[in-house]
Parts: structure tokens; sequence; C-alpha cells
């Protein structure tokens, strides 16, 4: 699963018409509507705010909005554009001001998805991954090698010192296996561990 990491826009003039596209990674569907909002304050009196956005680990939070143009020429252009691109967690709003002349619907069609496909263009993208959490405990022998070794490619979340070394660590789940692997090499099979609970998130 991958998204914009940040807001990225793009603006295009056709037949005297702006058309100002602003793309961004939104986790809920209630995280909509202050998108929309500031958007609309960032570009007031516009003619139009068209949009569309697809949320979820599945995608299953999807919708189009045409805010009064012809029907399925501004909000649907948007969609697709998200799909092709095969993101999730994303919102394209592109906002219209009208200059004067009608485009007609393949014109629409062709403006509203050229100013998405040109936010998309200069987004960057970040991938959304599944993060496991464990308990570990050592004997204080094992310290020095076993926080060498997480340093590398894990976060060690709480320490907590007593008779033994108790952590809570955070794991990439695709690295899970083999950091286990290399804990228990360290320890010689002496390490306590107890898988937590895993999260996906978004992380550079």
């Amino acid at each position: 699963m991958r998204s914009v990491k940040s807001l990225s826009t793009a603006e295009i003039v056709v037949k005297g018409s702006r058309f100002i596209a602003l793309i961004d990674r939104l986790e809920t569907v209630e995280s909509f509507p202050d998108f929309l909002d500031k958007s609309k304050n960032a570009y007031p009196e516009a003619t139009h705010y068209c949009y569309a956005y697809i949320i979820g680990d599945n995608q299953q939070y999807q919708k189009a909005y045409d805010d009064g143009e012809p029907v399925k020429t501004a909000g649907w252009p948007l969609l697709e554009t998200i799909k092709k691109a095969k993101l999730t967690d994303a919102a394209v709003i592109v906002v219209r001001y009208f200059g004067g002349v009608k485009l007609g619907t393949g014109g629409l069609i062709r403006a509203y998805g050229q100013a998405a496909r040109q936010a998309l263009a200069k987004a960057e993208f970040i991938q959304k991954k599944r993060f496991d959490r464990y308990q570990i405990a050592f004997a204080y022998d094992h310290l020095s090698g076993i926080d060498h070794c997480l340093s590398e490619s894990s976060s060690i979340l709480k320490k907590d010192f007593a008779d033994n070394v108790k952590y809570l660590v955070e794991f990439d789940h695709d690295q899970s296996e083999v950091l286990i692997s290399r804990l228990n090499d360290l320890t010689k099979g002496a390490l306590t561990l107890e898988f937590v609970g895993s999260e996906y998130s978004y992380r550079s």
C-alpha cells in the first residue's frame, strides 16, 4: 500500500479557466472535511471544488463529487487518477475558476484529469508498512550486543532494568524473522520473546 507523502499541488489553465489540483494523504474519511475547508480558504470564491478520495487498507472508502459540473466530468476522472496510480489514503481536490468559455464534457474530463496528474507527478510517495512489537528479556551479559543489533534496524520503545533486561521493541514485519534469529544467536537461545501486536503505518 502506498500514498502521497505530503501535500502536492499543480495548476493548469484551459481556455481561461484555472484548475488548481491539491492532493494529500488522509488516513480517515473524517479528516476529509478539514482538507476541503482548508482548500476553500486557500482558494476562496472559486466556481467549483470538485474532489475524489480513496481511503482504507482495502480501498474500501471511495467517493467522487462533481460540485455542479456535469455528471462524471470532474469527480470521476479524479477518482480514476488515484486508482491508476494505485494509491490509497489519498484525496484530490481540484479548484476551478471559470474563465468564461465552456469546455464541454470531454474538455472537462481532460482538464480535471490533467490537473490531478500534474499534482501527482510532483508528489513524493510513501509506503504503508506492517510493524511488529515484541517484549524481549535477556541477561545483562548480552546488553551491548543486543543494543548494537537493535540500533541498526528497529526501535526500542521501552526499557526496563531489573533482575534482567526487558525491552519493548518494534520491527519492520519484513525483517522480524531475521532479527529474531539474530537475537537468539546473540543470547545462545536464552532470549525470552513475547509477541505484543502489530500495526500498519506510513514511515519513511
